[in-house]
């Protein structure tokens, strides 16, 4: 496939997932205390991972388009290039353990009602490894 097909390929993929993020984020949002949140997400657990799957696919998505994008227009030398493909494997690394515990890990650690063990990997948590991985991620 060409360049310049990859490119607009990569553009809509990211976009539907980006654009589509949002409206599963709408479909379900869990309040109250951390405990209410966690009863609830079980009670709407297939949402939930949907949520995740979604937003699992921005990073890959995301790393796509701008390695395509660095095809089209290599400017730099190769040592920016290798560089910002390091990054980029971090932040697709850190994302994807991010996301990726929410549908993988979470709901098992959820439905076996091991709550403190569950808090630790709670996206909603400021202070859960996920929420951790997700901030290092954007960092890169």
């Amino acid at each position: 496939m060409k360049t310049n097909k990859h490119l607009m390929l990569s553009g809509i993929i990211f976009s539907i997932v980006l654009f589509s993020w949002p409206l599963f984020m709408a479909l379900f949002q869990p309040t109250g205390s951390e405990e209410e949140q966690l009863n609830s997400i079980l009670s709407h657990l297939f949402i939930y991972k949907l949520q995740f799957v979604n937003a699992f696919l921005i990073g890959p998505s995301l790393i796509y388009m701008m390695l395509v994008q660095l095809q089209k227009n290599p400017r730099g030398g190769r040592i920016y290039t290798k560089m910002g493909k390091m990054f980029l494997a971090l932040y697709l690394v850190s994302v994807s353990i991010s996301y990726g515990s929410q549908f993988i890990l979470f709901p098992g650690l959820l439905k076996t009602g091991l709550l403190e063990q569950t808090k630790v990997w709670y996206f909603g948590s400021f202070s859960s490894i996920p929420y951790f991985f997700n901030q290092w991620g954007y960092f890169f």
